[in-house]
């Protein structure tokens, strides 16, 4: 993707934390920690604690699972599903995300940053790029670079620096010649 943005996935919590009670304590955990499920095989690593999340790379998807999923289980922080079966419930619930943003996007709808800001609105939707407008220029992006958030549909960074890798894409309006701007003389 042109932007560098990856796949996030919030795979619900009943899911991973219905099961966790057999488990035993929950597990503090940090970056780098690798996340075994409860026959002890490795699901992925731990690439960043946000808040109340953690992001996990299984090696194929980067799915966000809240604290509460992780316990401690023979000393190592462990969820309730294996890696096949996270990756299966990330694609599920990838899915009907990608279904439900394509629902929003029509020409009109505003794009938000994850602040609640506005950044573009939607002007056309061609199969996997929509085109937006930016103040007065307009770009093409790609769908898999929004997504739904509790604003609407959103861009994984603020408006104002959207707005600016925007413009420093628009090449600058050519200047008029000096020749074009005078007036023909008698």
């Amino acid at each position: 993707m042109p932007y560098g943005w990856l796949l996030r996935v919030l795979v619900p919590a009943a899911l991973c934390a219905a099961p966790l009670a057999a488990l035993a304590e929950p597990y503090p955990l940090v970056v780098g920690d690798t996340i075994y499920d409860p026959a002890g095989a490795e699901v992925g690593r731990v690439q960043a604690i946000k808040g109340d999340a953690a992001v996990i790379w299984t090696g194929t998807v980067k799915v966000t699972l809240g604290l509460g999923s992780f316990a401690r289980r023979g000393g190592r922080p462990t969820i309730a599903m294996s890696r096949p079966e996270l990756e299966k419930a990330a694609g599920v619930v990838q899915a009907k995300g990608d279904s439900d943003l394509a629902g929003m996007l029509q020409p009109g709808t505003i794009l938000y940053d994850s602040e609640g800001a506005a950044a573009a609105t939607v002007e056309a939707v061609n199969g996997k790029e929509v085109t937006v407008l930016v103040d007065k220029a307009k770009a093409t992006l790609p769908v898999s670079s929004l997504s739904k958030g509790r604003h609407g549909v959103e861009i994984a960074t603020t408006a104002a620096d959207f707005r600016a890798k925007i413009a420093a894409q628009v090449p600058p309006a050519a200047a008029p010649s000096p020749q074009a701007s005078e007036a023909p003389r008698p």
